[in-house]
């Protein structure tokens, strides 16, 4: 239990860094990939005793970062494009929480052709910011109640680490 409690509290430690308005935005916005900067440099000196400069992981972090949030961008404006082509009313799905919560999406889907089950979840703030996220897939689900249920195992599962 307290390696939970310790591992939750410096989640809750890098959501309030990741909230902090004293910080630039580019900075508050990358926490994801500094995390995962930080685990891939990490493993790369344990099993290859490759080491890398605090220039380049910045680098490459806001290459990452940056690239994302392009990629989110385009990605909503290709939709917005198709729905307005298609005679759709475009709506805004996600509700943001109220100002200081933070709010966790979680989605699953499931092929019943290929018998693959896809599941994500994120976190974000009330200014809908991302903040942490993950996903990941599951193959040979046979049917749509156990791609749920494999999604919503593994999202907590994922949580606690």
């Amino acid at each position: 239990m307290a390696l939970i409690k310790n591992e939750f509290t410096n989640f809750q430690f890098l959501l309030n860094v990741a909230k902090n308005q004293d910080f630039p935005k580019e900075l508050r916005n990358s926490f994801p990939w500094i995390l995962w900067r930080i685990w891939k440099n990490r493993n790369s000196f344990f099993f290859d005793g490759k080491i890398f400069n605090a220039d380049e992981s910045v680098g490459k972090i806001r290459e990452n970062s940056e690239g994302w949030f392009n990629a989110q961008k385009i990605e909503l404006r290709d939709n917005e494009t198709i729905r307005e082509s298609q005679g759709f009313r475009i709506s805004r799905k996600w509700s943001p929480p109220q100002t200081y919560w933070l709010k966790c999406n979680v989605g699953a889907t499931w092929s019943k052709r290929i018998k693959v089950c896809g599941a994500g979840w994120v976190f974000r703030d009330s200014e809908g910011i991302f903040l942490v996220h993950s996903g990941r897939s599951f193959s040979n689900v046979k049917k749509l109640m156990d791609a749920k249920f494999m999604s919503i195992i593994w999202v907590m599962e994922s949580m606690l680490k």
